[in-house]
């Protein structure tokens, strides 16, 4: 990794917080890291490295069980509720009604 043009400060790595103290580097990454050219990222949950490389929250559901407006679980969630609303929609009438072969359920 080198510290010259190609670089401009904003690139990095995200690792695992567990990782982060037996990882070795090299030396051009410890000076690149040291002169701000280069970040290591080191998260802990999915949500926050979701966060990190979105720069918007990840969002965490609420006691109803909702995510927050403009997080992106909120839009994800949005977003799965309406593939299923589709996928409903797209089923012939009655057939989500009919019972299963396997269970009779």
């Amino acid at each position: 990794m080198s510290a010259g043009p190609r670089t401009h400060g904003k690139q990095g790595v995200m690792i695992p917080s567990l990782n982060i103290r037996t990882s070795c580097w090299r030396k051009d990454v410890v000076k690149a890291v040291s002169e701000g050219q280069f970040h290591i990222y080191s998260v802990t949950t999915i949500d926050e490295g979701i966060s990190l490389l979105t720069g918007v929250p990840a969002g965490e559901r609420d006691e109803k069980g909702d995510y927050p407006e403009h997080t992106v679980n909120a839009l994800v969630d949005k977003n799965l509720r309406s593939l299923a609303e589709g996928l409903r929609d797209f089923a012939e009438p009655g057939e989500s009604e009919q019972k299963s072969p396997d269970t009779g359920e």
